[in-house]
């Protein structure tokens, strides 16, 4: 029998975008934070994710954790986020003379 002490599990992030799970769940377990992914695989049964963005009846792709590590999963994944959001595509790109 396992001594720890588990919580319940919570959802960390909800999200339709088929593209993100897979880098927060890598994040997460880069941080020790282990996580469960829902519904995955399940938005392509029945083609909704195709034609609508995502599949509104099986609902959105979402990350659980574990209660106690909850808040530190948040942080990392509003940081990654906001990265993302900040970051001006071409930056790097130099302007050309017209």
């Amino acid at each position: 029998m396992n001594d720890a002490v588990r919580s319940e599990p919570v959802i960390v992030l909800e999200t339709y975008d088929p593209l993100l799970p897979p880098v927060v769940q890598s994040l997460l377990e880069a941080e020790g934070i282990p996580c469960f992914v829902l519904n995955e695989f399940t938005q392509d049964l029945i083609g909704g994710r195709m034609l609508l963005g995502g599949n509104p009846i099986l609902g959105p792709i979402r990350i659980e954790v574990d209660a106690q590590q909850a808040e530190a999963a948040r942080e990392l994944i509003a940081h990654h986020i906001s990265t993302i959001e900040t970051d001006e595509p071409g930056e790097e790109e130099t302007e050309t003379p017209n």
